[in-house]
């Protein structure tokens, strides 16, 4: 790493790049953001798949405990056999999830604009604590920030897991 440094200062030095360097970076910023919300999306995308699968997981781990408890005569090949069928049911990614995320997503499309101003408006009476209490309000800009703008997403993401914890009670073994 102090190599690239060095380098870099080097070579600004004889024939200065950092015209360049500040140039490529101006186009790497303006071009940057589609690639952002990408990244931001498929990481929320990714952690609620990941949430409802532990989820749906646990549901099944303990009806499993709870059947096994039961009888008397469960065996370890039969648990062994259980927790690999637990594994490979996890809800389908492109068939039954997304849509419901999808679905989920369009239907806070519209309130967005509300909701945003609406915890705004909440963040009003935080900051107002804050300032009695005589704490720094530095400390509320990224949770006012990321509360307003990714806040109403929430929603989103409350929703698609009651669908799906109900859609997995109806469909757990009885």
């Amino acid at each position: 790493m102090a190599g690239v440094v060095l380098m870099v200062n080097i070579l600004d030095r004889i024939v200065g790049v950092t015209d360049w360097f500040h140039s490529a970076t101006e186009l790497l910023y303006i071009f940057s953001w589609p690639f952002k919300i990408g990244l931001a999306a498929s990481c929320y995308i990714g952690a609620l798949y990941v949430d409802i699968n532990r989820k749906v997981l646990f549901q099944r781990n303990s009806n499993d405990q709870t059947k096994g408890t039961a009888s008397t005569n469960t065996t370890s090949s039969s648990n062994k056999n259980n927790n690999t069928n637990m594994r490979t049911q996890r809800m389908p990614f492109c068939s039954a999830f997304l849509p419901k995320v999808g679905w989920a997503f369009f239907k806070v499309l519209p309130a967005y604009p509300f909701l945003a101003v609406l915890i705004s408006f909440g963040f009003l009476f935080v900051i107002n604590i804050w300032e009695f209490l005589h704490l720094p309000e530095e400390w509320l800009n990224m949770p006012i920030y990321y509360g307003t703008l990714y806040g109403p997403f929430a929603y989103t993401y409350v929703h698609v897991k009651q669908q799906v914890a109900c859609y997995e009670s109806l469909t757990l073994p009885t």
